[in-house]
């Protein structure tokens, strides 16, 4: 068992989360950037629907147009506990006998009942790596320009 207190612990994986998810928008903007410049001031979900909109071009492969797509739908499928880990406060709660990872989204929480989301050491640790890959593959698509496909 580590010396760090678990609450700590939740605390350090949330912040690895938060700097993996910032890789992936990292390389959101890179992409916009190269592929439909001219938008800078755009937010995550403005450039992912801009990017979504491209048409295959000399620059820009239909492979690459699939492939940028298959990671907008993973990516998709992270942003809400992206969002909740973000915009959230983190409270640690023991259930049974472990500690985890209690975030209470507030532009999702109403005052009738706001809701929660629960993720343990390790939810944060796969999520973490999901983001990770994700950077990794939206980086590659940059590596590898359409003339050389």
């Amino acid at each position: 068992m580590s010396a760090i207190e678990p609450d700590l612990q939740l605390h350090l994986y949330r912040s690895q989360c938060i700097d993996a998810f910032v890789a992936v928008e990292k390389a959101i903007i890179t992409l916009c950037k190269k592929l439909c410049p001219g938008h800078d001031g755009e937010i995550l979900s403005q450039r992912t629907k801009r990017l979504r909109g491209l048409s295959a071009t000399s620059n820009y492969s239909k492979a690459q147009r699939i492939q940028l797509h298959a990671a907008l739908d993973e990516l998709d499928d992270l942003l809400p506990i992206r969002n909740d880990i973000v915009h959230g406060g983190l409270t640690v709660v023991r259930q049974d006998q472990h500690h985890v990872a209690v975030f209470i989204n507030v532009r999702e929480a109403t005052s009738i009942a706001p809701s929660a989301r629960l993720l343990s050491r390790d939810h944060l640790q796969k999520v973490t790596q999901a983001a990770v890959r994700l950077a990794a593959q939206l980086d590659k698509l940059l590596a590898k320009p359409a003339s050389q496909t």
